[in-house]
């Protein structure tokens, strides 16, 4: 599969759950949409934590995400009129977080907020919400100020984030974007900066001991534009070293959890210092061995795909 990697793969890096060096290597990932990338997706002995390894450098990565989301934002424009469409994960966030806001929350920041549907739907809760996006898509910049008046900051989630931000959100929406950044734990900890003192940061990511058994895996359940795949051990792990603790925490789909900053002095259980790599690893090869025919086939139609791109024939413009 490297023999179609037109990416060089420079970045090794210590483990970001433990600070760990001994990996071990799990599979190769591919992708349809992006067929002229590979990459390999190894695990921490030390801790269980499942990531890309070496990986692409951040140019490289800015590049495979800006091939990628065109895909996503094609299919979900930010004036999609579907309220089932738009609204259906929010309502699950909604059951999720109500006892905690009844009456909605009055400060939010929505991380990665894509197409501001969070913000918009939060709004019918509470009209007079005061909503913070950070956004990189313009597209969806202009949604989140022009039609749900909402403030938008344009900075990488890899970088450091305004200081005006500093300590003022009852709520932080992070959903499905931890998995992208190439320093999960730092902005983990720019969360906890954020965080006003008694809020809560809603955080949910794909679950690597969740993955359906009629799942292809090298080539779906692992994504070009994921450097990470948690566990509930390794999750929550990296935001004890944040400072961040889960007072409710659900781990039987998607990972998700309500954290908050830790107390001076609290204890954090036994989830702190817990390995969870044979449990991982024994799930993930599983995995692997039961989806290798589908990863093969999808394989194999990339190849093809890919030799046909590159052929003379396919560069024949009609006269």
């Amino acid at each position: 599969m490297r023999l179609f990697n037109r990416y060089a793969l420079s970045e090794i890096r210590l483990c970001d759950v433990c600070d760990g060096h001994d990996f071990e290597q799990l599979a190769h990932l591919r992708s349809p949409r992006i067929p002229d990338y590979s990459a390999p997706v190894a695990i921490c002995r030390s801790c269980g934590f499942v990531t890309v390894r070496p990986r692409p450098n951040s140019s490289a990565y800015r590049e495979i995400n800006r091939r990628w989301y065109p895909f996503k934002f094609s299919a979900d424009p930010p004036s999609d009129k579907d309220p089932d469409k738009k609204f259906r994960k929010w309502r699950t966030m909604w059951d999720r977080i109500e006892t905690r806001y009844a009456d909605g929350p009055r400060q939010v920041l929505d991380i990665g907020a894509g197409q501001g549907w969070a913000i918009e739907f939060l709004k019918s809760k509470r009209p007079s919400l005061a909503a913070v996006a950070i956004e990189q898509w313009k597209p969806s910049q202009d949604y989140i100020r022009n039609e749900l008046g909402a403030e938008v900051v344009d900075v990488d989630l890899n970088e450091d984030w305004p200081a005006s931000l500093g300590g003022r959100f009852e709520l932080v929406i992070f959903r499905h974007t931890i998995e992208h950044l190439e320093e999960p734990l730092k902005a983990l900890r720019q969360i906890h900066r954020c965080l006003a003192d008694g809020g809560y940061a809603y955080i949910v990511c794909p679950n690597a001991e969740t993955i359906r058994p009629d799942r292809a895996v090298r080539t779906d359940f692992l994504r070009p534009v994921h450097l990470h795949y948690f566990n509930r051990t390794t999750l929550q792990r990296l935001a004890i070293r944040a400072d961040l603790v889960a007072d409710v925490f659900d781990s039987r789909g998607e990972l998700w959890g309500l954290f908050r900053k830790r107390r001076d002095n609290e204890p954090v259980g036994d989830v702190a210092g817990e390995n969870s790599y044979e449990r991982q690893r024994k799930f993930l090869a599983q995995r692997l061995r039961g989806a290798r025919w589908r990863d093969l086939i999808s394989s194999a139609r990339m190849g093809v795909r890919h030799f046909l791109a590159r052929s003379p024939l396919a560069t024949v413009a009609d006269d």
